[in-house]
């Protein structure tokens, strides 16, 4: 979650397991669940990984999509593929995001007439309220802000099940907060395709806004994937590392000043934890 500033050489050390990947800010990333080929890969609900940035950078994306089996795509007419349009604009003084996902044009077989979403807005505070084309989608809360995976992957590769085992409270879906991934998490019903499709995220105080990103941008969240990553083999340090989880579940329930002052705590007991030397070694 660190952001950095180019053109430079940045070097990093990763564990095995991890897949470092550096994104512009503004970069609207459309993913899918993971299958065992392109027929056995999940796109519904429409998984879209969005990194707004330090400054609530705009930014757009095409998604491409056709049967997945046949070569109809290259057709010498009637090609049959449809594609997608993603386009988002934010402002940092008005302390808003938009994000409009325009209607699929294009056509191919078997191809949906409606999808569900799960909106992902990475590295960025909970805002205060959350819209879908005007109305407004209520929040839900969850209890798993202490999860101790030391993998923590945002790229949903637990199969979804973050997202299909989260409550549904009504038609118009719901929105949640990750403090661990420092993500805000949309998840919508199915939506027609050919339509627009309009989600709106605003924040209440624009100052303490600025202050909230320059946190999640400070390698927040690197510092907590290491930390609960090794937790359990580290002694000595329980109460801090009880204090920590405290902080999270605050995190995943607070929002504005207070969401920034209990993570800005979190932050400090990281840091003293670093200056104990408590898990450098790990």
């Amino acid at each position: 979650g660190q952001q950095l500033h180019g053109p430079s050489k940045s070097w990093r050390r990763a564990a095995l397991e991890d897949l470092p990947i550096w994104v512009r800010e503004g970069t609207i990333l459309p993913m899918a669940f993971p299958g065992k080929n392109v027929k056995d890969t999940k796109e519904d609900p429409l998984i879209v990984t969005w990194f707004p940035g330090l400054r609530l950078t705009s930014g757009s994306a095409y998604l491409y999509a056709d049967d997945g089996v046949s070569t109809d795509y290259k057709l010498s007419t009637g090609r049959r593929y449809a594609s997608t349009e993603l386009l988002s604009s934010c402002s940092l003084q008005a302390a808003e995001c938009a994000l409009k996902v325009l209607g699929t044009t294009g056509s191919y077989r078997g191809m949906p007439k409606a999808r569900a979403y799960v909106l992902r807005v990475l590295f960025a505070p909970p805002p205060e309220t959350v819209m879908l084309g005007g109305v407004q989608i209520p929040r839900s809360y969850y209890s798993d802000a202490t999860e101790d995976s030391p993998t923590l992957e945002w790229s949903l590769s637990r199969s979804g099940s973050r997202i299909e085992n989260l409550p549904r409270t009504n038609s118009t879906g719901f929105w949640s907060y990750d403090p661990l991934r420092l993500a805000v998490e949309i998840n919508v019903p199915s939506q027609p395709i050919a339509t627009d499709s309009v989600f709106s995220v605003k924040w209440s105080d624009t100052s303490v806004l600025q202050e909230s990103l320059k946190l999640c941008h400070s390698g927040l969240y690197g510092d907590l994937r290491v930390l609960l990553g090794v937790k359990d083999m580290m002694k000595g340090f329980d109460a801090e590392i009880r204090k920590l989880q405290e902080k999270l579940k605050v995190g995943s329930q607070a929002m504005g000043a207070d969401w920034l002052h209990g993570m800005q705590e979190t932050k400090n007991i990281l840091q003293s934890l670093k200056n104990a030397k408590a898990y450098e070694s790990y």
